[in-house]
């Protein structure tokens, strides 16, 4: 009876260990994907009721993040195995390292991908909150527009809902890549000025976002926009894992969200508000991205794109 419990007991806590390090795996994968921001930013528009969060996605992250634990695992198994094997045998001295290089090489390529999957998922569950804040920002300004109260009108409603949905999927978005612009189509100095509220938020020192408008001398070339940096013909794990500074960082991903929503426009029709886009995901880790979307020039980018469009509406505000 003391044997089996004691069993039981190691049972559960090797079941404990896997447990713990899928969440860890899951957690690392999330913020490679997004960030602490963004996702903070979706846990207080769940809790705080009207946003209806993918739980079939969010599993699916669970499940991804088991499988790369999983395989490491497995690999782990393999190599001990083979390594005590080659202790006993003097001639198979030479064949572990042999073996260990045939199989890491899978082992990378399984984990690679199934890291680009999970960083699709996690881009997709983004997606969700995004076209919830673009709805929400539509739903709001809306009926000032009707009236056309303080000068808005439905171009102002755009460019606020576009411009909830690029900073709400900026953590998605690529940095180390060219934007090519530093006004992109569509914005103008609102934008510019928003993006630098953001940047000066990842300032070493402290700085408002007006101060770091003026001493990015107005934003223009300062995030390096212009810089060809990547392509989808020269991508590396470092470019996928974003290694610039924070602030450049976040300038940049602001400015390829922004420009990687395709197709956005507001929806106002059958007694409903709200807003729907095609958000041309990059794909950036190197060997899996062809797998999962096509090439196409988008943001002035030659880079493989998964599309993931969302739509969303509201029941319009009553007239006052």
């Amino acid at each position: 009876m003391k044997e089996a419990h004691n069993n039981l007991v190691v049972l559960a806590a090797k079941a404990g260990g896997h447990v713990t390090a899928t969440l860890v795996i899951a957690a690392l994968l999330g913020v490679v994907a997004a960030d602490l921001s963004a996702l903070e930013l979706l846990f207080q528009a769940t809790w705080a009721g009207g946003y209806d969060p993918n739980w079939g996605a969010l599993a699916l992250h669970l499940g991804l993040s088991a499988a790369v634990w999983g395989s490491g695992v497995v690999l782990w198994r393999v190599l001990q195995k083979r390594g005590k094997k080659a202790v006993k045998v003097y001639k198979a001295r030479g064949a572990v390292m042999l073996e260990t290089l045939v199989a890491l090489v899978p082992f990378l390529l399984l984990t690679s991908g199934i890291a680009q999957y999970a960083m699709i998922n996690v881009a997709g569950i983004i997606s969700d909150l995004a076209v919830y804040q673009a709805a929400r920002t539509a739903w709001l300004w809306q009926p000032e527009a009707e009236i056309g109260r303080n000068g808005v009108n439905m171009d102002d409603v755009e460019f606020r809902a576009r411009t909830a949905a690029a900073l709400t999927l900026a953590p998605t978005a690529a940095s180390n890549f060219t934007v090519g612009r530093n006004n992109p189509g569509g914005s103008g100095p609102p934008f510019r000025r928003i993006r630098t509220a953001v940047a000066a938020s990842f300032n070493q020192f402290p700085v408002s976002g007006e101060n770091f408008w003026i001493q990015t001398n107005y934003n223009w070339a300062f995030f390096g926009n212009q810089n060809m940096n990547a392509s989808a013909e020269n991508l590396t794990f470092t470019r996928a894992l974003d290694s610039d500074s924070f602030y450049l960082r976040a300038g940049r991903k602001v400015t390829s969200a922004w420009m990687c929503l395709e197709d956005f426009e507001i929806i106002d029709e059958n007694d409903e508000v709200g807003a729907r886009f095609t958000y041309q995901y990059a794909l950036l880790f190197p060997w899996f991205a062809y797998i999962f979307g096509d090439t196409a020039t988008i943001a002035t980018r030659f880079a493989h794109h998964m599309p993931i469009r969302r739509e969303m509406t509201f029941p319009e505000q009553p007239d006052m």
